[in-house]
């Protein structure tokens, strides 16, 4: 089973929130948020990034390695209402 997992990788998501009550029941809410602030690349496990390089003997040699997505970084701001 282990065999087949992809390599771990290391993401952070941060959201700050400010709320202030209106009335019995309703606030009002200040958001920001980020996504993947650390901008680390996303290992996908969707296949492998192969590349091939002539040797000095002449021969061909492979090097395949793990596909990765990003660094992808999603930053928010916004303003939430409960009543």
């Amino acid at each position: 089973y282990n065999a087949y997992r992809t390599p771990a990788f290391f993401r952070v998501d941060v959201r700050l929130e400010k709320r202030w009550r209106l009335g019995e029941s309703g606030s009002l809410a200040f958001v920001v948020e980020g996504l993947n602030v650390t901008m680390s690349k996303e290992v996908t496990g969707l296949g492998l990034d192969c590349s091939g390089n002539q040797t000095e003997g002449g021969g061909f040699a492979t090097t395949c390695k793990q596909s990765t997505a990003g660094p992808i970084t999603i930053p928010s701001i916004g303003v939430e209402a409960f009543f």
